[in-house]
């Protein structure tokens, strides 16, 4: 009786113990799953500066979406960014993230969770390492952070409205489009599409920006 006992309580702990590892890793699979699609991050984006994380693919749909209201499409490139999850405001590309999906792998190579057939494949499959993941959604950054600082005041001519729109000081120093008063984000008004040379080859910073 006594060696029943023994091996009773031995067989309680190992299947508390197996609980508890069952437990930790199907934590761990809800955090490497995607909130969009609600499959595996093969490929995580950290969005910044809200710092959510969504798979490549669901953030490509995001960012090409048409927009809602029925107006018309602007290119993707040219478009004010949002974070699906809190629709923050996207500054910056989004950065791959190498330690979710080393776990993420890690997690379908052991057998231990159901992952859907069809996702698979994708685990091995990686682009060029030259090829640019953002190409025709994010510009390529061409200067540091505080790019005025590079700029020469002296030489540079006052720029016309024509150029840039105007300038909404009470709303964070933000330019406006002078044909429908929309935002203006990389030189091109967000709602008509009208361009605005002014703001080639730079950004528009607020003072909500740099705070």
């Amino acid at each position: 009786e006594d060696k029943i006992s023994q091996l009773t309580k031995e067989l309680t702990e190992k299947s508390e113990l197996l609980a508890a590892h069952q437990s930790v890793l199907n934590n761990i699979s809800q955090a490497l799953t995607c909130q969009i699609c609600l499959d595996v991050m093969y490929k995580p984006y950290a969005l910044a500066p809200c710092g959510h994380v969504a798979c490549y693919d669901c953030l490509v749909q995001w960012f090409n979406a048409p927009p809602a209201d029925n107006r018309p499409a602007i290119p993707a490139i040219v478009r004010k960014k949002t974070c699906p999850h809190c629709r923050a405001v996207v500054r910056d590309r989004p950065a791959e993230i190498w330690t979710i999906k080393n776990l993420a792998q890690l997690i379908v190579k052991s057998g231990l969770t159901n992952i859907p057939p069809h996702l698979e494949p994708q685990a091995n499959v990686d682009r060029p390492a030259d090829a640019d993941p953002w190409n025709g959604i994010f510009r390529k950054s061409t200067h540091g952070f505080l790019p005025w600082l590079l700029a020469d005041d002296a030489d540079a001519e006052p720029r016309r409205g024509e150029d840039v729109g105007m300038l909404d000081v009470e709303d964070g120093g933000i330019y406006r489009c002078l044909d429908c008063m929309h935002e203006i984000w990389d030189g091109v008004c967000t709602s008509c599409g009208r361009r605005y040379p002014g703001h080639e080859g730079g950004e528009d910073w607020s003072d909500d920006e740099l705070g």
